[in-house]
Order: C-alpha cells, then sequence, then structure tokens
C-alpha cells in the first residue's frame, strides 16, 4: 500500500463516515460527502441514448455509488425509468446499497 493510496483511504473513510469535510461535493445517492479523486460523473440519460452532458442530465456521485447503479440497471432501463436521481432511489436494490 502506498502512502497515496493510504491518503486516499483516510480520505474516503471519513467521509464515509459522514465527517463534515467543508467544499466536497454529497452524493445524491448515498448523501455522504465525495472526495474530488472518488467523484463520478454518471448521465442521467445515458449518451448512448441520447443523453447530454449538460448540469441537467449529470449527477456528480461515489464512484462505487456510480458503479452500482451500472451494474444493477442496463442503458435501456437507466434512459426509460431511471433517468432520474429520485427514480433511482426508489428502486430496492439501490436503497440497500446505499443505506
Amino acid at each position: 500500500e502506498t502512502m497515496a493510496g493510504a491518503a486516499l483511504l483516510a480520505v474516503a473513510a471519513t467521509a464515509l463516515a459522514g465527517g463534515a469535510q467543508p467544499g466536497l461535493k454529497t452524493c445524491p445517492l448515498c448523501g455522504r460527502p465525495i472526495p474530488p479523486a472518488l467523484e463520478s460523473r454518471h448521465h442521467l440519460v445515458p449518451r448512448l441514448k441520447g443523453g447530454r452532458t449538460t448540469e441537467a442530465n449529470v449527477a456528480v456521485l461515489h464512484r462505487a455509488c456510480h458503479a452500482k447503479v451500472h451494474a444493477v440497471f442496463s442503458e435501456a432501463d437507466l434512459a426509460r425509468r431511471y433517468s432520474d436521481v429520485d427514480s433511482l432511489l426508489a428502486d430496492p436494490e439501490i436503497q440497500g446499497f446505499v443505506r
């Protein structure tokens, strides 16, 4: 484990513990602060399905939350039924993951 890796893990652990970190974005799925190294941009309507890179169509998520969204839903599902944060949060599998 490198020093940089250990520092990143410490920042992530603080964020996951809900530690207040001014200036950090908050993940709209899990509600925790996102260290810059763990930010991931999610297109609510996937680019493959015509989604654009606009403020209204991009949500900044934790890298792990973003990976879970794409593990659970296909691009077609995301475009049809899960194209906003509220619909993602309504899914039981996402709810269980972000708790």
